[in-house]
């Protein structure tokens, strides 16, 4: 596999653990429904 599709997959891991972090944080949160 090419460094350069490993690269943006690491990319993109990184920004999808962030996202299910803050989606776990803001499920914790009584008003989530005005994020949607």
């Amino acid at each position: 596999v090419p460094s350069r599709i490993t690269g943006t997959a690491a990319k993109y891991q990184r920004q999808l653990t962030r996202a299910i972090k803050r989606a776990r944080y803001l499920s914790l949160l009584p008003y989530t429904d005005l994020h949607k």
